[in-house]
């Protein structure tokens, strides 16, 4: 285990080690054309990588295309999407949805229904943002184009929809709103972002009036309708949408989405976009409504010649805008520690999460840990022999074993002592780990008893091993406090036959090789 801990940090290994994270993909090495073998970090360390946000479709076309099944069945709903979507948008020009007058009691607004914005909102949930954004900017280019609007400002102009969308897609990476819309906050959430989208949306109406120069009026029922209109659209019949939908969609395109097992809560540079860009909105709003009603007031100041009347509407002007302005000013405070302490938890579950997964670790390695020679325990490595076993099975590769016995160890333990015995295990479990090869694995079996797992090794290779291991530790005595210990090993070795119905009959053959290697004198290898 350390050796393959090891061979990751070396960027000039003799071998090619694929990894994504810490699994191995593909592994060369000289006494084997080509093998695959599972690194053992794979069975036994799972690195848990945090997600920043929800998952969507990523925006690959013609790589969708070619996968077919549900990937390819994706696209096509969307082109078809596409079609319907972007031409809908004339409906809103052929039949004057724009500024209409609505008057609820006493009060009197105006509204603009544009029906792509119907199928875009839940279109940024159910795919991703350029999914949704292309159609919006294309129906949106096509509206404007049909108004003879110059083509400079139509480019522009087109971006209207896209940036409201933008701060769905904003929010909901932040909040972690799901499609299904089925709880009270999410509902509530979303009803908070479509008013800040269409109010960031609404920007589109002040380019289309400036492009073809038309009065403040007729701007103003334009930008009060886009943002009413898209609002109410957004609460009235998207939402329903979601909600009834939501969750028959996400089965229905869970199978193309990138999966995560630990999502959490939206980065540190989402959630500080999303706070300045709704903090953009708000104060854009305001100056545009203070913007207006000055105009309008020096539209009547022209008429009028009454200065007690004209001070008079300055004076009602004066005294609707600094109110709101008070409370722009207190809510951009309340967002700012809403913003600060939502980053200060941000980094304070993070760190929470790092030391979470540095402890599981740690437990996991003690769980996997003879906590004397610092291997892999018996249970950890045969849970690893057995998945390599049945790789081997699968892919019809080698696969050897080696069974390792320190020889005469209880006239060491008896003559010198368990501490010396200890230390005797010890170091020749460190001598074993440094005789194989990286991606081999060497447990301690119980006991004087050791075992090495050899991933896609034949039988002629696995001897060359053992005998490397043999004269490591015949080699050097081993230093204690009690003086120099010469320490020898008998060891069995066996190869993955086909009448091998299970791991226990691998091992057997190893340890009777063992028995046999013990019976013709100790410090020898059979098989």
């Amino acid at each position: 285990m350390a050796n393959t801990q090891n061979l990751l940090k070396n960027p000039n290994a003799s071998f090619l080690l694929k990894t994504k994270g810490l699994v191995s993909e593909s592994v060369k090495y000289p006494l084997m054309k080509e093998i695959t073998p599972t690194n053992p970090l794979e069975s036994f360390q799972t690195i848990d990588a945090a997600i920043n946000d929800n998952k969507t479709i990523p925006f690959s076309l013609f790589t969708m295309f070619r996968q077919r099944g549900n990937a390819r069945k994706a696209v096509v709903i969307w082109l078809i999407f596409c079609a319907l979507v972007i031409p809908s948008s004339v409906i809103t020009r052929l039949f004057e949805w724009t500024g209409i007058e609505l008057t609820v009691g006493s009060v009197q607004f105006y509204v603009t229904v544009y029906i792509p914005m119907l199928f875009c909102v839940p279109m940024v949930f159910w795919y991703d943002y350029l999914w949704a954004a292309i159609p919006a900017y294309f129906s949106t280019f096509l509206v404007g184009y049909i108004g003879g609007m110059p083509l400079e400002w139509l480019l522009v102009f087109s971006l209207a929809n896209p940036l409201s969308l933008a701060l769905y897609v904003l929010s909901y990476k932040v909040i972690q709103l799901r499609p299904g819309m089925n709880d009270l906050v999410s509902i509530v959430s979303f009803v908070t972002i479509s008013l800040v989208a269409s109010l960031a949306g609404s920007v589109g109406a002040f380019i289309w009036a400036y492009a073809n120069k038309v009065g403040l009026n007729p701007a103003y029922l334009v930008w009060q309708g886009w943002w009413v209109g898209g609002w109410l659209q957004a609460v009235l019949i998207v939402l329903p949408i979601l909600h009834m939908t939501g969750p028959y969609v996400e089965r229905c395109i869970a199978s193309i989405k990138p999966t995560d097992k630990n999502p959490k809560f939206g980065d540190y540079k989402a959630i500080t976009i999303a706070t300045i860009s709704f903090v953009a909105v708000l104060v854009g709003y305001v100056s545009v409504a203070r913007f207006i009603s000055i105009k309008q007031f020096d539209i009547i100041q022209i008429s009028l010649v009454d200065d007690g009347t004209l001070l008079k509407i300055q004076n009602a002007i004066d005294g609707m805008s600094y109110p709101l302005y008070i409370l722009l000013t207190v809510i951009i405070a309340l967002i700012f520690l809403t913003y600060k302490t939502v980053i200060f938890w941000h980094q304070t579950l993070i760190k929470a999460n790092q030391q979470l997964l540095d402890k599981n670790r740690e437990l996991e390695e003690l769980a996997a840990t003879d906590s004397l020679t610092k291997l892999f325990n018996r249970r950890r490595t045969l849970e690893f022999a057995t998945a390599e076993f049945e790789r081997s099975l699968r892919n019809q590769q080698h696969l050897s074993i080696l069974m390792v016995d320190i020889d005469k160890f209880k006239r060491i333990n008896d003559e010198s002592g368990h501490l010396v015995g200890d230390i005797v295990i010890r170091d020749v479990a460190k001598r074993l780990t440094e005789s194989v090869r990286p991606y081999d694995v060497a447990g301690h079996y119980g006991g004087e008893e050791f075992i090495v797992i050899l991933p896609a090794t034949d039988l002629d290779n696995a001897i060359q091993i053992a005998k490397r291991i043999l004269s490591k530790i015949v080699q050097t005595p081993i230093h204690s406090e009690k003086g120099n210990v010469a320490v020898t090993v008998s060891i069995g070795a066996s190869s993955l036959m086909e009448s091998d119905i299970d791991l226990n009959v691998t091992i057997e053959r190893a340890d009777q090789a063992l028995l046999a290697a013990k019976n013709a004198g100790r410090n020898c290898l059979k098989w």
